[in-house]
């Protein structure tokens, strides 16, 4: 009984190898389109939220939304003044007035003293 040509055996080989490596290139090529392609939908749902915040026209979006995926390391800094903008109850603002009605708030004569009222 007599076995599969060594020749034979070594084309199947070769084709084998080529086509192994054809199949890594393919879904080398796949990996970087599904990693763009999430680059992408990310800063397309950060143009989004810009556009419902009103920082950026509609018509801008898409526009926007590549120039982030450009350079997707600005999208944290982007989302987290979003979130600020969109929760202003994150963070505190103090206003200075000059208005009287505001010194009947001062607990102290200094307080009193730097808003403008003579005690």
């Amino acid at each position: 009984m007599q076995g599969i040509e060594r020749e034979t055996v070594m084309g199947l080989l070769k084709t084998a190898s080529a086509r192994l490596l054809e199949q890594e290139q393919e879904l080398a090529q796949y990996r970087d389109w599904y990693e763009q392609h999430q680059k992408l939908a990310h800063a397309t749902n950060v143009a989004d939220r810009m556009v419902q915040a009103g920082h950026l026209d509609l018509m801008d979006r898409d526009v926007k939304a590549q120039e982030l995926a450009e350079d997707p390391s600005r999208l944290p800094i982007i989302e987290e003044a979003i979130n600020m903008v969109q929760n202003p109850s994150a963070f505190q603002v103090a206003s200075i007035s000059d208005e009287p009605t505001y010194g009947g708030n001062a607990r102290s004569q200094l307080e009193s003293y730097l808003v403008g009222l003579d005690y």
